[in-house]
């Protein structure tokens, strides 16, 4: 089968730790930017803590506040190992967008339960701190679940610490709290969905962009009709096959195929029905051609082959012999049961040195050598001076 761009490879996931964002692997280089933002953000509010921590804010004690810091920098790290081990695109969220908004939350909840009133009210701020690393990944029904459980997860705080501490607790202060709160977040999620929304809509039109421009790409390399290669990719590939064969002192061998009687066949059936035979004569050589080798339309009803790293001509003739008789041996009952076709085979081999159009040249010769012959049949054309190919 005929070469074809595009073969997907198998991609692994590596880390190097002079190279934390791996260049391989762009989706995941952004989670673990995601992450370090996310991490850095704990960095201001452990300084906050231990500042209030020494003005006597706080209710932990030395050792407590020593463990609250420490539990806070495993989980962070447990985070990152699995970042960069790659075990998070094994799930369904592989940014553990909510997992880490989850982790916040607890975070939050645990600090007003061990912070006295005159400062409790301040870490409200740190549930909003932690809505928005949800900006760009999380739904509206998912932003709205998330407020439910940071305002149920404050006020369990505010209740187990009345329960044990009551001295510690305004309840009619923290009651207005949690509707802060409420409010807060619940206003902060159509907004964070607003701009999720947003970002899809930049994502989907990014991907339609992309997928234009390969279709672009495509149309200015591919022939439309028969989806192989067209002119204008001939006369990129064929320089590049001159110079390597001139580099490395190896050849190839180029075959020029024009269709038989096309006009007629056209005249008399119509020109869809010559698209549709133009089509399965371009599928059966594509077919019947290795991977390595090249098919291009290169205009009407004229092919070119070019088979690459040839090392005898003779199997070359074989492979087009072969070709022309497949094609000999088509039929078409959708256009009508007598429809036969040929094919004019035009061979000759490239010779070291000579430009691209004296090689195009000779082969157009050898294939109105084989029209003139009598047509479908394959001829033969040797470049001027030695062979450079043995038969």
């Amino acid at each position: 089968m005929a070469k074809q761009p595009g073969l997907t490879r198998k991609r692994t996931f590596s880390y190097n730790m002079f190279q934390p964002f791996p260049k391989d692997d762009p989706q995941q280089a952004l989670r673990l930017r995601r992450f370090f933002m996310a991490f850095a953000s704990y960095m201001p509010w452990t300084i906050i803590i231990i500042l209030a921590h020494s003005l006597g804010m706080m209710r932990f004690s030395n050792t407590e506040l020593f463990a609250f810091i420490i539990a806070e920098m495993c989980i962070n790290l447990i985070f990152y190992v699995v970042f960069i081990t790659g075990v998070n695109k094994r799930l369904k969220d592989p940014s553990l967008t909510t997992v880490q908004m989850l982790t916040g939350i607890m975070w939050a909840s645990i600090l007003a339960y061990y912070s006295h009133s005159s400062i409790r009210g301040s870490y409200i701020v740190l549930y909003l701190t932690v809505f928005v690393f949800g900006v760009f990944r999380l739904t509206l029904k998912e932003f709205l679940t998330l407020t439910v459980v940071a305002v149920g997860s404050y006020l369990l705080s505010v209740t187990l610490l009345y329960l044990n501490l009551p001295d510690e607790v305004d309840m009619g202060l923290e009651i207005t709290r949690c509707f802060l709160l409420l409010a807060a977040l619940s206003w902060f999620s159509p907004l964070g969905h607003y701009i999720y929304s947003l970002r899809e809509k930049v994502v989907k039109a990014n991907t339609e962009l992309k997928g234009a421009l390969a279709k672009i790409e495509q149309l200015a390399v591919c022939d439309e009709l028969t989806n192989i290669y067209n002119r204008r990719q001939l006369f990129n590939i064929l320089p590049r096959e001159k110079a390597l064969a001139d580099r490395m002192g190896s050849t190839f061998v180029i075959c020029l195929m024009d269709l038989d009687n096309f006009k007629q066949i056209n005249d008399s059936y119509g020109h869809l029905a010559g698209d549709a035979i133009l089509k399965k004569f371009a599928l059966t050589v594509k077919n019947g051609i290795r991977r390595e080798d090249y098919i291009f339309r290169y205009g009407g009803e004229e092919f070119i082959v070019i088979f690459t790293g040839t090392r005898h001509l003779s199997d070359s003739i074989e492979t087009a012999e072969r070709i022309r008789t497949s094609i000999e041996n088509l039929s078409f009952p959708e256009i009508s049961d007598e429809l036969k076709i040929t094919v004019s085979i035009g061979i000759t081999v490239y010779q070291h040195g000579e430009p691209v159009d004296v090689l195009l040249s000779r082969a157009d010769d050898a294939m109105y050598k084989a029209k003139q012959k009598g047509k479908n049949r394959i001829e033969y054309i040797a470049p001027p001076g030695p062979e450079t190919m043995p038969d």
